[in-house]
């Protein structure tokens, strides 16, 4: 696995309307998905470009804080990660992006996370110390089922949410139609 910390911006980034390259910052995810927030930047304000562009499957993992901020890039925008991440690019033959975007997102690996952070008022994680993280490879069959079940409980979990907010439509609408009939 390839581990690379995100572009580091000198300066202010001047924010374009050109929606060239979304820059991506740990604000910008909230439980894995990216935002509306999201930042944009012209091509040349990345330099070289190619090298700091996110590829499809990479996953990104916050370096600074206690909460992991992690996502797993679609590569649906040209986009660089800040260096608040970690970008780690799984070599595909080993190791599924979906695998370890999920398993980087489980209680006990966040806290062997955690006993590796250093640092007396901003507590961060280094390169060095994530690179000893010992991720379990289990065959790609196993991989993928994990995946899969992954995938099930995160649309149900959606369509729970769903439910919930069309539920509580439908509960205040009762309650004025009640409070007009008085």
């Amino acid at each position: 696995m390839n581990i690379r910390t995100g572009y580091t911006f000198r300066g202010r980034k001047n924010i374009s309307d050109s929606r060239e390259i979304a820059v991506i910052q740990p604000t910008d995810v909230d439980s894995g998905e990216l935002k509306d927030t999201i930042s944009y930047i012209a091509k040349d304000q990345v330099s070289p470009l190619e090298k700091h562009l996110l590829k499809s499957g990479d996953v990104l993992l916050s370096n600074k804080g206690l909460n992991f901020t992690t996502h797993l890039y679609k590569g649906k925008q040209a986009a660089v990660a800040t260096s608040s991440f970690f970008i780690l690019s799984p070599e595909p033959d080993k190791l599924r992006s979906e695998y370890l975007y999920w398993y980087l997102q489980q209680p006990a690996t966040i806290k062997i996370l955690q006993s590796m952070m250093s640092g007396s008022t901003v507590l961060s994680l280094s390169k060095s110390s994530l690179e000893n993280l010992e991720v379990p490879l289990p065959p790609l069959a196993v991989q993928d089922k994990i995946i899969q079940m992954n995938y099930w409980v995160e649309e149900e979990s959606k369509e729970l949410k769903n439910l919930i907010t069309k539920r509580r439509e439908y509960r205040d609408a009762y309650n004025w139609e009640l409070i007009k009939g008085i």
